[in-house]
């Protein structure tokens, strides 16, 4: 993977080239992701876990651009299944 793929990877996702400069300065790692392994699955998990539709998807990496090097099945889902068990139940 190269750090082109991965801004092609996140613009396809809706995130704008102005966004880009922040998102990684936040977050650097983020230009070294493997896009199958580490972001799609997030994309993945904000869609079908959170419900939040694609054109949200901008927003919430610009909220939490460290959600991209998050790892769903370590950190995200249990930490959504720890709130739905606190009684949140739509969380967007």
């Amino acid at each position: 993977h190269s750090i082109h793929s991965v801004v092609s990877f996140l613009q396809s996702k809706g995130i704008h080239q102005k966004d880009l400069a922040r998102i990684f300065g936040m977050c650097p790692r983020i230009l070294s992701s493997d896009i199958r392994s580490d972001l799609a699955p997030v994309f993945a998990f904000l869609s079908q876990d959170l419900k939040v539709p694609e054109h949200g998807f901008r927003r919430a990496v610009n909220k939490c651009p460290r959600l991209l090097v998050s790892s769903v099945p370590d950190q995200l889902k249990p930490a959504l299944f720890y709130l739905q068990r606190l009684g949140f139940k739509d969380l967007q």
